[in-house]
């Protein structure tokens, strides 16, 4: 069986993550990447809900999706 969509979205975003892509540290809106990966929204939340339970990223409501600077 294929990967399941919400981990090819969450390694892709590691890798972009490391290459420093998102350079003030912020990532994109679900929208956003919802457009940009082609999937559901409900395909990006699942996928930043996993990676904000890791530790990897933080939510602020009304601000935006945050990448933790202790994970880099």
């Amino acid at each position: 069986m294929a990967e399941l969509i919400y981990k090819q979205i969450i390694a892709d975003l590691k890798k972009r993550i490391f290459s420093g892509e998102f350079g003030e540290l912020r990532l994109p809106d679900e929208r956003t990447l919802a457009a940009e990966y082609k999937v559901s929204r409900s395909s990006v939340k699942r996928a930043l809900t996993r990676m904000a339970g890791d530790g990897i990223i933080f939510k602020k409501r009304g601000s935006g999706t945050f990448i933790n600077p202790l994970y880099l």
